[in-house]
Formats: C-alpha cells, sequence, structure tokens
C-alpha cells in the first residue's frame, strides 16, 4: 500500500515542480523605418528579480529566455544609439514570444510603445 501512496504521489509532486518552473522565450528583429536589419541593437527584459539582456546580430535578430517564472508581466526594452527607446510589456503566460520591432530616429530620451505609434 505505501509503495502505491509513493507512485501516485511521486508525478503529482514532479507535476507540481515543473508548472511553477515556467519558461518563456522572447526572440525577433530589430528593423529600422525601412526594414533594414538594426545590428548591435541592445534588447533587455526586464521583471520582478531578474534582467536578461543580448544584441541584435548581423541580421537585426534577438533571442532572450526566462526561466523560473512568475505571474508578473515581462518588460522589454530596446535601444540604439540615435533611435528612440522602444518599451513593451509583454504577458507572462506566453511560453513563446516573436516580435518585430520598428526602431524610429530620434533620441534615445524618447520612449516609444506600441500603443502610442
Amino acid at each position: 500500500m505505501k509503495l502505491i501512496k509513493q507512485l501516485i504521489l511521486c508525478p503529482i509532486f514532479f507535476f507540481s515542480l515543473s508548472a511553477c518552473d515556467s519558461h518563456m522565450r522572447v526572440s525577433g528583429k530589430v528593423v529600422d523605418e525601412n526594414g533594414a536589419p538594426v545590428v548591435g541593437a541592445k534588447v533587455w527584459l526586464i521583471f520582478a528579480n531578474w534582467v536578461s539582456d543580448s544584441v541584435t546580430d548581423k541580421n537585426g535578430e534577438f533571442f532572450n529566455a526566462r526561466t523560473h517564472g512568475g505571474s508578473q508581466n515581462v518588460n522589454l526594452l530596446v535601444s540604439k544609439e540615435g533611435k528612440q527607446l522602444y518599451y513593451e510589456s509583454i504577458d507572462s503566460d506566453k511560453s513563446k514570444v516573436s516580435k518585430t520591432i520598428v526602431l524610429k530616429k530620434g533620441s534615445q530620451s524618447e520612449l516609444r510603445t506600441p500603443e502610442h505609434e
């Protein structure tokens, strides 16, 4: 009887652990107003107690991964000298997010969000 309880409880325990360990993958491409890739843009994922950063490659592509997530939203911030800052809050319930971000000319002190395009 003890063995049966262990066989039943063990999978439940491991399932509950994996549910607490959510994974999120954010990838995408950063382009300018003409659709050309923006090389070397800094891309940050910012959340409660963790920051993940990357730099766009020669194709303007980036990849960030987040693990051990909670229910709070993740903030995406993109910057490049000579371009406006880009900010967006991303729903952390999604496991994969793919974005195409257009950086417009301007000062980095100017903040652009998807709602104000």
